[in-house]
């Protein structure tokens, strides 16, 4: 089976911006949670914003945690060159975690690989300077 498309830039920005969503949607959530915060949220003029804010990251997680959560089953699957034991502990987490366990392990595995593997960036030529 051929997965040489999780190693494009496209996909790479695909997976960091569902990484990005439901990253927020987790730390709004655990801010609101704070007395203070829930406080000034519901007594201000925040609290039309705040909801807005909340709607949308939670429209958007579905399918970002749907990508993500698939992207990074298939790159561990198939890639990732852990021990079958790592493998199946990731796998365990992804099960019992769900979202959170792919999430950690785009930023722990995933981002490294792709680090390692992308070229380094040549200058520019023809750019003059002034």
């Amino acid at each position: 089976m051929s997965v040489n498309w999780l190693q494009s830039k496209a996909i790479s920005v695909i997976f960091f911006c569902s990484a990005a969503v439901f990253s927020g949607l987790c730390a709004f959530v655990f801010l609101v949670q704070i007395p203070s915060i829930r406080q000034f949220v519901n007594t201000s003029w925040a609290l039309q914003p705040a909801g807005i804010l909340f709607a949308s990251l939670v429209l958007l997680s579905f399918p970002s945690v749907v990508v993500l959560f698939c992207g990074m089953v298939v790159f561990c699957a198939w890639i990732d060159r852990c021990s079958i034991g790592a493998k199946v502990l990731w796998f365990a987490l992804f099960l019992m975690t769900g979202p959170i366990g792919s999430t950690v392990y785009y930023f722990v595995r995933y981002r490294g690989y792709i680090g390692l593997r992308a070229p380094d960036a040549a200058p520019e030529q023809g750019v003059a300077g002034v």
